[in-house]
Parts: structure tokens; C-alpha cells; sequence
């Protein structure tokens, strides 16, 4: 486990396909580093720092330590990134996770406040918010057969983008956490209009996408 912890104490300095395993906007396999990556790993290192893997009043001989320095660069990494996610990602809504539940990686509010923000604006819709910017997967032009876009190609997903209930669940449960209702039940709301009854249990669907006469 120590070694673990040393392994991912390079996170922030380690390019990688990110949290959608998609590599840079284009999927074409080049790795970057992710702002989202850093972030979790950044939250992963303060959370194991100190702690006793055979429980709180087991032999000091199983504690973990975190060094220092990584959490401290991983934060300047993160600072110097946000609300970017990467070099080819303005914004992405993984970066939920980070400023808010379950990392809380981000001790700057204002910075986390404006890579909110800026998530809402640019990526905020009716059924949920969309990953990113021009993110063609599971649109209905999108093409299937390959793994990755031509670069000429990103302008087709435009304003198409498959919208993600998901991160209304993640608004919702940061609001709930920084306790603050109003919002808690704005998110609430939306994620039960959006609900689908499957043998008496309400789901919420992965994504809506945009039908092709539609567009």
C-alpha cells in the first residue's frame, strides 16, 4: 500500500487518458494531463497520509505516509489548471468530482466556485450537463466503427453533445453537503423529472442524446 502511495504521488506530473479513457478531445491516443486526475490523486494522498491500515490503535508499523512535496505540487499543478481540464479541454464536468463530493480537492473557493461556474455555463442542459465541449460519443452522427475523430470532424458534435444526469447527482450531493437547500432541491427536482420506471424501481438514465431528425 506504501507503494502504492509513492506510485501515485507522480499523478501530477504524469500525463493520462483521463477519467473517460479517451486520451485528449480527439481520442486520437495521445495522453494529457487531466486536471481531474490530479485532483483525485491529490485527495487520495491527503486522505492516506497518517493512516493505520490495521486500525487507529494498531502498531505504528502500519501507518502510510504520503511525501509532502507531491500533495503540494499536485496542488500548484491543479491551481494552474483549473477550470481547464487539459491542453484540448476547456472545461469537463469530471471536474465535479474534484472541487466538490467525493474529492473536496480544491481548498480555494473562489476557484472552485468559478470552475462551477463556468461547468453550468458551457456545459449545463435540461437533462443533465454535457462531458465537454464538441464530446461526440453516443451522438447520432457519431461514428461507430472508430475509436477516435478526425480533427476536422470535432465541429459536427457542436451543440449535440449527450447531456449526463449523472452530474446533476453530483450537484445535488454537493449541495447537500455544503448545506445549502435551495440548490439541493433544485437538483433533486431535476433528477426526478428525468427518472425512468424499470420493474417498479426508478432509474436514472446514463445520458439523453439528440434523435438524428432533430438535428
Amino acid at each position: 500500500v506504501q507503494n502504492l502511495i509513492y506510485y501515485i504521488a507522480s499523478a501530477y506530473r504524469t500525463p493520462d487518458f483521463g477519467i473517460w479513457e479517451r486520451g485528449n478531445k480527439i481520442n486520437n491516443g495521445k495522453t494529457e494531463i487531466n486536471a481531474s486526475s490530479v485532483g483525485m490523486a491529490k485527495a487520495a494522498l491527503q486522505a492516506l497520509d497518517g493512516f493505520n491500515l490495521f486500525g487507529k490503535n494498531a502498531s505504528p508499523r502500519a501507518v502510510v505516509h504520503s511525501v509532502a512535496d507531491a500533495v503540494s505540487l499536485a496542488r500548484a499543478t491543479l491551481a494552474s489548471l483549473l477550470p481547464r481540464e487539459s491542453l484540448s479541454k476547456e472545461v469537463d464536468s469530471a471536474l465535479l468530482s474534484v472541487i466538490g463530493f467525493p474529492a473536496f480537492a480544491v481548498g480555494d473557493e473562489n476557484l472552485v466556485r468559478k470552475t462551477r461556474d463556468k461547468i453550468l455555463a458551457e456545459l449545463g442542459g435540461n437533462y443533465g450537463c454535457k462531458r465537454f465541449i464538441w464530446d461526440g460519443h453516443q451522438t447520432a452522427v457519431e461514428d461507430g466503427s472508430r475509436l477516435y475523430y478526425e480533427h476536422t470532424e470535432l465541429a459536427n458534435f457542436e451543440n449535440i453533445e449527450s447531456e449526463w444526469p449523472l452530474f446533476f447527482a453530483f450537484l445535488y450531493v454537493d449541495a447537500l453537503f455544503s448545506e445549502n437547500e435551495a440548490n439541493a432541491k433544485h437538483y433533486r427536482e431535476k433528477i426526478e423529472k428525468l427518472m425512468v420506471e424499470e420493474h417498479g424501481i426508478m432509474l436514472i438514465p446514463e445520458l439523453y442524446y439528440l434523435p438524428p431528425e432533430n438535428i
